[in-house]
């Protein structure tokens, strides 16, 4: 009996998303030309708030939710003199292991993966642009 109720609290509380997913992911950031300034922001709620700054190419690291529910969504602005500025957005997704959790009844899917932001996932992992010339 009390293997079984082991089992059944595992399949319970088993979170796919947060076995087999990623909650940071790595993403690269370039232009044409390289050389570009960039700035990271992360987009909450009315205001966004400066994580990095650096010149292109580069790599980040950015998370892709944050607990509960709530994914993350990061801007990033380049900049180069006699070039026009540009704002590339980068979004957080559904990881499609989240969706697995409805095989294990779900419990995982409401509490473990929402908290851990492993819910989510950066799906571009390479941020490209192209600056125009003033």
């Amino acid at each position: 009996m009390k293997k079984l109720f082991f089992i059944i609290i595992c399949v319970f509380i088993m979170s796919c998303s947060s076995i087999l997913s990623e909650s940071n992911y790595s993403v690269l950031i370039d232009s044409e030309p390289q050389g570009a300034r960039y700035e990271l922001y992360k987009m909450d709620n009315d205001k966004n708030i400066l994580l990095e700054t650096g010149f292109t190419p580069s790599t980040v690291i950015v998370s892709a939710g944050s607990p509960y529910f709530i994914k993350n969504q990061y801007q990033v602005h380049f900049t180069k003199p006699g070039y026009q500025e540009n704002i590339v957005m980068i979004r957080g997704g559904i990881d499609e292991m989240y969706w697995v959790n409805i095989l294990n009844a779900g419990i995982g899917m409401l509490l473990v993966d929402p908290l851990s932001g492993a819910m989510y996932e950066i799906a571009d992992r390479k941020i490209f642009t192209k600056l125009q010339k003033k």
